[in-house]
């Protein structure tokens, strides 16, 4: 059979009709053109998303790697970084090395736009590409962290072993109801907190950003324009947004969803103000008696083992649970930014495109 051809080209936002194709084909379902058009146009002033694409010499797209710029605190500084997205490469065209040089190529048109770094989540042979042919830092891996509700379906998935699943069982439960303290949090809860769904979020969410990126060396700006777009704007939508206030005014929020068909919550987003930072615990609370009324068979958490979040998550009986799923990072500029030695990178589900 004849080599089929290719080359690498870029499409703006706004001509996602001919991608879309091969992105649901690629991922099963990967959304609508209302869906591009929103996720393609992130708030960041004047830097568009970089959408890579491998065509035929019919114009159609065969391959496909894009970043979507984001606002980032990376050290002491405020920069453009980036997030990397939606590979996909047609059945027909896998095994020509579409990926090996798309990846560069966006890369080196990154460093053009003056988008500072690039960030990933990746596993087995993409992560292995990453690193190994593109010159990307490993992070670590992901702190993936689950909470079981139904310790017979969850449990039963990987255990068809009555008496293994049985002893399973035996053993998470007692870790729980050794480690939640959600019992004494109901009592304090409307004490101390006033825990409020909202439909969108003010300007004054961006004191609590503020305050609360002071913890990290690297993390997303997570203002309200960004908030508002990243979950008030998305077509998907289907996210349950609160906030915690006192005296002091708004002191933390949390963004969850719920997905039916698997049974599943997800905690996407938490943050807190470090001078109230029991509100996280509050906030907490309310999400899983939501994901309870829901009768969720479990819920999904990442969140940075480093960060003051991961204990009250433990409290709450959550467990860390392997996950292949690994964070790398590109430095496109390295006269612009430097990764700090053994960074403390908040990364929760929000800060990937799946959710």
């Amino acid at each position: 059979m004849k080599d089929k051809k290719w080359r690498i080209a870029y499409r703006p936002s706004t001509n996602g009709e001919g991608i879309l194709e091969l992105l649901n084909a690629g991922f099963g379902h990967w959304g609508s053109i209302e869906k591009w058009e929103w996720k393609y146009n992130p708030p960041t002033d004047e830097t568009q998303a970089i959408i890579g694409i491998a065509e035929d010499y019919q114009g159609k797209p065969v391959g496909s790697w894009s970043i979507l710029p984001l606002t980032m605190k990376f050290g002491e500084r405020t920069v453009i970084g980036s997030q990397a997205v939606d590979a996909a490469t047609h059945r027909s065209f896998r095994r020509k090395g579409i990926f090996n040089q798309l990846v560069p190529a966006v890369l080196n048109r990154a460093k053009c736009s003056n988008i500072s770094v690039t960030y990933g989540i990746a596993q087995g042979f993409v992560a292995e590409t990453y690193l190994e042919r593109h010159g990307w830092s490993l992070i670590g891996d992901i702190s993936n962290l689950v909470r079981i509700f139904d310790y017979e379906a969850v449990l039963g998935r990987r255990h068809s072993n009555r008496i293994c699943l049985l002893a399973a069982k035996s053993l998470v439960k007692a870790y729980v109801r050794l480690s939640s303290r959600t019992s004494r949090l109901e009592k304090k809860t409307q004490e101390e907190f006033a825990i409020t769904r909202v439909k969108t979020f003010e300007v004054n969410i961006d004191n609590v950003w503020k305050h609360a990126s002071e913890e990290f060396d690297v993390i997303s700006v997570r203002n309200a324009e960004y908030l508002n777009w990243r979950y008030t704007n998305c077509p998907d939508g289907g996210y349950r947004m609160w906030i915690a206030e006192n005296e002091s005014g708004v002191v933390g929020y949390l963004i969850a969803k719920y997905f039916e068909r698997e049974r599943m919550g997800c905690i996407l987003d938490l943050l807190s103000h470090p001078e109230h930072s029991s509100s996280a615990q509050h906030l907490i609370f309310t999400a899983m008696q939501f994901f309870r009324k829901k009768n969720a068979l479990w819920v999904k958490c990442w969140m940075p083992k480093e960060s003051s979040y991961y204990k009250c998550l433990k409290q709450f009986g959550f467990l860390r649970r392997k996950t292949p799923l690994k964070l790398v990072c590109h430095i496109n500029n390295p006269d612009s930014v430097r990764l700090p030695p053994n960074p403390k990178w908040f990364l929760t589900l929000g800060d990937c495109d799946l959710f």
